[in-house]
């Protein structure tokens, strides 16, 4: 199966990687090996694992056309209050695709990928734009050929993350 399937592309200069496994991502990969007496203690001892036991019941209770629904554009101008019930069924659903956010935004397709759109005809819009208009002499230079490359392949172009697992409790808390 590939996963960059509608937008972006895999390439060896972009990864991401932590020193150790993050502790509160351990519970989702335990879980369907972990008796039922575990399970309940786990979920009595932390509020946390509470709230993803209740998650993967929704998960499991809730029908694929209802998770589908969430494909479905939404009502114009977008909402500025968090709607609860779409907030749950998207966890839900993050949670079936195992927390990878990348397939997540993929399946939901529509708004949140670039799949639909055609860059080429939008990138020569741009380009009869800017040579139609001249830019202030203090603007930067215009990269078309990297901004053609970060809407076909995604963003970073380069990196290479190594994010110890402190640092990301530290940036929750």
């Amino acid at each position: 199966r590939k996963r960059f399937w509608g937008f972006g592309k895999s390439h060896k200069d972009r990864s991401c990687t932590h020193d150790r496994v993050n502790p509160i991502s351990v519970i989702h990969h335990c879980w369907k090996f972990m008796s039922y007496r575990t399970r309940l203690q786990v979920v009595c001892a932390s509020p946390t694992r509470r709230a993803y036991a209740q998650l993967r019941k929704v998960a499991s209770e809730t029908p694929l056309s209802r998770l589908l629904s969430l494909k479905q554009p939404r009502e114009k101008p977008i909402p500025t209050k968090l709607d609860m019930t779409r907030a749950t069924l998207n966890s839900a659903s993050l949670l079936r695709f195992d927390f990878e956010y990348g397939d997540f935004a993929r399946w939901m397709g529509g708004e949140f990928t670039n799949r639909d759109r055609d860059w080429n005809v939008e990138f020569d819009k741009l380009e009869r734009t800017l040579t139609s208009r001249p830019l202030p002499t203090d603007y930067p230079p215009v990269r078309l050929d990297l901004a053609y490359r970060l809407q076909t392949e995604g963003a970073p172009l380069k990196a290479l993350y190594h994010t110890p697992v402190a640092a990301t409790v530290l940036r929750d808390d």
